[in-house]
């Protein structure tokens, strides 16, 4: 009976493990930042400044800025009042002086929606707005939370003065919550019951036969995996994408694997402590590889209402 037992033990495993190539990572993941312009019914250019040293933010001649904007901007020419500002915050611009690949694209469909992507643009930043009549609009400091992150900037209050043509700390800038909780709650708690099952039937083939331990394991499990789906979630959003997410599962699961061996070796005595051993590290290798499964879906929703 013992070698059926184990025999499907390692079959439950392999069909898991089957699973796995259902998992996509993009490698190299970029952070990127979308941000909306409200407020404004001019014609506009926009930007984004950023922290540079003074040595870096010099006056460019005509063919450096053509070169800049080429490949890198959404229109085929650049406001001159950007070209060697730098303002007192020691912020300059990001288009003129970035330095590395970069690009700032105007999202399709959309009349204010700017995309900046390709090496991550930076996470403390100022917005700036310069209209075609010459008046420059620039944001308080912001700072990036999230990997993918939405912004807006609102200029609708800002009271125009005349003769004045710059505009310091204007208008509010928030970073937006696009994150739908409810459904994303939903996901994780079918993950979370999947886990369960899994890891229940693993303690079934393990021949344990008192309710009270599968009780108890299903407990034990269910916080456990709350704490792992935490993890994952704010590695993939906060840190660094999909590999934040793999890091984070890794630690998660260290996590998860230590609670989970000392907590069986006390709850599981039916049998041997040194089979309960066995049970948890069996269990948790089970958990890894639905996890690294689990993960491409739950990133895939997650993906869909970030970006």
């Amino acid at each position: 009976m013992k070698k059926y037992r184990i025999i499907l033990t390692f079959l439950m495993l392999f069909l898991i493990s089957g699973l796995i190539y259902q998992a996509k990572a993009d490698m190299g993941p970029k952070a990127t930042s979308d941000i909306e312009i409200i407020g404004i019914d001019e014609a506009y250019y926009f930007d984004i400044l950023f922290e540079v040293d003074e040595r870096s933010a010099v006056l460019l001649d005509e063919e450096r800025i053509q070169q800049e904007i080429e490949y890198d901007y959404y229109r085929d020419n650049f406001p001159d009042v950007l070209n060697g500002y730098r303002d007192s915050d020691g912020f300059a611009s990001y288009t003129l002086y970035r330095g590395i690949p970069h690009y700032i694209s105007k999202i399709e469909g959309s009349d204010h929606l700017y995309h900046l992507g390709y090496f991550s643009p930076p996470d403390t930043f100022k917005v700036v707005i310069v209209t075609d009549a010459g008046k420059m609009f620039v944001s308080e400091i912001v700072n990036k939370t999230r990997f993918y992150a939405s912004f807006e900037y609102d200029i609708t209050d800002v009271t125009l003065v005349d003769g004045q043509n710059i505009y310091l700390n204007a208008g509010t800038i928030v970073e937006v919550n696009s994150i739908q909780y409810g459904n994303l709650v939903f996901l994780v708690l079918v993950l979370i019951l999947a886990t369960l099952i899994v890891e229940l039937l693993i303690l079934l083939a393990f021949g344990y036969e008192d309710k009270k331990a599968y009780v108890k394991v299903g407990i034990v499990n269910i916080i456990t995996q709350i704490i792992l789906q935490l993890l994952i979630f704010y590695g993939y959003v906060y840190v660094w994408n999909i590999f934040g997410a793999f890091i984070f599962l890794i630690i998660g699961e260290v996590i998860v694997f230590i609670i989970e061996i000392i907590a069986y070796r006390r709850i599981l005595k039916e049998k041997s402590k040194g089979r309960a051993t066995v049970y948890a590290i069996i269990a948790n290798i089970a958990s890894f590889i639905l996890g690294l499964v689990s993960l491409g879906y739950l990133i895939n929703l997650i993906n869909w209402w970030l970006i």
